[in-house]
Formats: structure tokens, C-alpha cells, sequence
């Protein structure tokens, strides 16, 4: 017996390894330093914002995901309908797949990295190499998602943290100065908290969660004892140790990032800075050491994104087999990735921006209520799917301009009681959960 939670403690731990592995990557190397640069003395009320929608709602999705005994996400949603779980399960895969955080994976590493390493060169051409290099290591791991656990958790994963601790040693030996004097920036003066929370949205990891729990139960290979709830136990565990790993290196990054600010003026963004911080302690050694830490974070990232899109298209379309929607998946990586990485951001933050708020709405709402009442979950859907739009329409100024209607509508929407904390459309999803209360109340009488 002790022998077996001996075994299940480890499995646990490999699989919290895994599953942080697949969370951590190039995004949520940058964006920390970024909030800590601009958080300044204030790093420690920033870093608690942040960490709510970059660690704590990634772990309740897990939790959510996990509970469920769903099959699919796809599954775990047909509560709302089958048309809207299909819907919601394809533009997330697209989102966190070949649109958007796919090719991300390869042009961070290469445009805060790489290409200061290589100045010189074409960085077109440069950029196409790289991402070339890159995806075909990505393409021969994703083509054996057996074997994922052993490569990410086993290998991958050790040598990467092993980086990153290396990298914090040689901070905690020599810091670049006292953090206590650092003046934040104005928005993250009175409103530090609220302005940080919004920030751990772009980190994509709550979308990543509802993928990559599904990726992890396919891997969890772990039969000892055959029982289902251990199983389920086993991706609850793993979701609070890879929680508790991702908090415990944001808040080191931050306080690196405060301290930088003693030496280093604010950077224009977090990859710029971290880059900064390396070559300050390494010189061209620290930079070519910055980019194999973030190219392994991200080869970890990619790999979870390919397999998990691979997996569902092909059960929508079976006459196309995984490995053949591997090599579709990989290519159109390649070829968004060499659009160049500002203009992935300008394309995906409007799309962002329609789905987080329904992810927000159905981790929590899962976790609450289940999705037992048919009737409740159609109003909920119907009222956060406003919100949703308003908050896509928004991400259009330039449209809102034209009409005096949208600037009209967008206005009283961004005048909303929890406006001031940037989540106005949860108004709606509290609307819709009155109403639909009330009327499933009525119809059971």
C-alpha cells in the first residue's frame, strides 16, 4: 500500500510537471517582467492581480475540466447546446492553435531573442529558419504524443527549469539594486490590483487550460489501482503543483523586473527587458541563453497546442487521420509565424476578447452549478454572449467612431457597475442568471 502512494505521489508530481510544462511558455516568461517593470514598489499587489487570471482561473479550469469525467471539452459543454459546444470548442482550438498562440510560440523567441543574437542578418529570412528549426522539432514530438509525458516532463521540462534556476542564482547573488525605491507607473499607482488582474488575460493560459487537461488525461497512463476518482485526483493534484510552480517563478521575474528598473529604463515590453536583464548578467552569452530558455518553454507550449488541435479536428473530420492534421496544423504555424508577431497580436486581441469572457463563464458557472439546469444555462450563455460581442466591438475604434450608435452603446457598457475593474460583461452573465433561475423556477412549478 505505501508502495502505491509512494507511486501515485510521483505519477502526481510528473504529471503536475507535464501539465506545467505544456502552461509555461514564452508568454508567461515576458509578461511578469513586463507587470514588474511597471508595478515598481507596488510589485507585491500587482503580482496577487496578475496571478488571478494567470494562475488561479488557469487551475480552476483544470479542476473544472477534471471533475467533469467529461470526455471532451466539447462534451463537457453540450449543456448549452451541441451547435455552441462545437462552436466554442473550434474558435478556442483555432484561437490557442494555427491562428494566434501556435505561431506565437516561434516569433517570441525569435524577436526578443534570437534576432538580437543576430543582428545583422535578414531577419525575414532569419525569422523563416527559425521558425522552420523550430517546427519541425515540434512536428516529431507532436507525432508521438505517447511518449509527451516522458519528453516534456522527464527531459524537456528539468533542463529548462534548470535554466531558469541558474538564471535566479546568479540574480540572488548580485541583485541590480533595492526594489523599495522604485516609482510605479501611473497605472499601476492606485490601481495596481485591477490593472494587473486584466494584463493575466494575455497569457491565453485559462484557454490553455480547457485544452490542455485533456491533453494530460490522455497521458495519464497510471493504472495501479484502476480507480476512476484516483484518476480525476491525479489532474487536481496536478493542477495545483503546476499552479503553485507557475506563482512561485512570476513572483521571482517580478521582483528581477523591479530590481532591472535601477539600471534599465521601462522596456516596451517584457522580452525586450528580460532579454536586457540576461545580457547584463551574461553579456552575448546571457542572450544566447535567454533564447534556449524560451525556446524550450515554447517547444514545450507548441507541442501541447499541436497535438491537442490535431486530436479534436480529426474527430470531427475522421477521414483526415492526426498525423496528416499534425503536418496541416505545423504548416500553417510556419507560415502565420512569418507574418511577424505584432501583426498576430493586433489580430488576435479582438478574438480574445470575444472568447475569454465565455471561458471565464463556464469555468465558473461549471464549478458552481455543473450545467445541470438546461433552461438556466441557455439564459447565462445568451446574456455573457452580449457581453462578449460588446467586448469584440470595443476592440474596434475605428468602427465605434463611425456610428453614433455603437459610441452610444459602448459608452453605458463602460459605465457599468463592475466597469471599473474591466469586466463589464459579467453584468450580463449575472443578469442572465437571475432570469434564468426564475424562469426554470417558474417552469418546474
Amino acid at each position: 500500500m505505501e508502495r502505491i502512494k509512494s507511486n501515485r505521489f510521483t505519477h502526481r508530481i510528473l504529471l503536475g510537471s507535464v501539465l506545467f510544462g505544456l502552461f509555461f511558455g514564452a508568454g508567461n516568461l515576458i509578461f511578469p517582467v513586463n507587470v514588474g517593470q511597471l508595478a515598481g514598489n507596488n510589485m507585491n499587489i500587482a503580482t496577487l492581480g496578475f496571478s488571478i487570471t494567470a494562475v488561479l482561473l488557469p487551475v480552476l479550469g483544470v479542476i473544472f475540466c477534471a471533475t467533469s469525467e467529461s470526455e471532451t471539452l466539447e462534451s463537457l459543454l453540450v449543456g448549452f447546446g451541441k451547435k455552441y459546444a462545437r462552436f466554442f470548442n473550434t474558435v478556442l482550438l483555432l484561437t490557442i492553435g494555427p491562428f494566434f498562440a501556435l505561431p506565437r510560440t516561434a516569433t517570441v523567441p525569435y524577436e526578443v531573442g534570437v534576432s538580437h543574437l543576430f543582428p545583422n542578418i535578414n531577419q525575414k529570412l532569419g525569422l523563416f529558419i527559425y521558425t522552420l528549426i523550430f517546427f519541425t522539432i515540434v512536428l516529431n514530438m507532436a507525432l508521438r504524443p505517447g511518449k509527451v509525458k516522458e519528453i516534456i516532463g522527464k527531459f524537456i521540462n528539468p533542463i529548462f527549469l534548470t535554466c531558469l534556476f541558474l538564471f535566479f542564482v546568479l540574480f540572488f547573488v548580485k541583485t541590480m539594486g533595492p526594489i523599495d525605491p522604485i516609482v510605479p507607473d501611473p497605472a499601476y499607482g492606485e490601481r495596481a490590483f485591477i490593472t494587473s488582474f486584466v494584463y493575466g488575460y494575455q497569457t491565453m493560459d485559462l484557454l490553455a487550460a480547457l485544452v490542455f487537461t485533456y491533453v494530460v488525461i490522455s497521458v495519464n497512463d497510471f493504472s495501479s489501482d484502476g480507480n476512476k476518482r484516483s484518476a480525476v485526483l491525479d489532474l487536481v493534484y496536478a493542477g495545483i503543483f503546476a499552479g503553485i510552480m507557475l506563482m512561485a517563478i512570476y513572483y521571482v521575474l517580478t521582483v528581477i523586473a523591479v530590481s532591472s528598473r535601477n539600471i534599465f529604463d521601462t522596456a516596451a515590453n517584457g522580452g525586450i527587458a528580460l532579454g536586457q536583464i540576461f545580457n547584463h548578467y551574461l553579456g552575448k552569452l546571457g542572450t544566447a541563453f535567454f533564447v534556449i530558455t524560451i525556446t524550450l518553454a515554447c517547444i514545450k507550449t507548441a507541442t501541447g497546442l499541436t497535438i491537442a488541435c490535431a486530436n479534436y479536428f480529426h474527430s470531427l473530420f475522421p477521414k483526415i487521420n492526426y498525423r496528416q492534421f499534425v503536418f496541416i496544423f505545423i504548416t500553417a504555424g510556419v507560415f502565420v509565424a512569418n507574418i511577424g508577431l505584432t501583426a498576430i497580436i493586433y489580430f488576435a486581441v479582438p478574438v480574445l476578447n470575444f472568447i475569454y469572457p465565455l471561458a471565464i463563464m463556464h469555468v465558473i458557472y461549471g464549478l458552481i452549478f455543473k450545467h445541470e439546469n438546461i433552461v438556466r444555462n441557455k439564459y447565462v450563455l445568451y446574456f455573457t454572449m452580449i457581453g462578449a460581442i460588446l467586448e469584440l466591438i470595443a476592440s474596434f475604434p475605428n468602427l465605434i467612431a463611425s456610428s453614433n450608435l455603437l459610441t452610444n452603446t459602448l459608452a453605458l457598457y463602460h459605465n457599468l457597475p463592475l466597469a471599473r475593474f474591466g469586466i463589464e460583461w459579467v453584468n450580463f452573465t449575472i443578469i442572465g442568471l437571475i432570469i434564468g433561475s426564475l424562469i426554470s423556477r417558474i417552469k418546474s412549478k
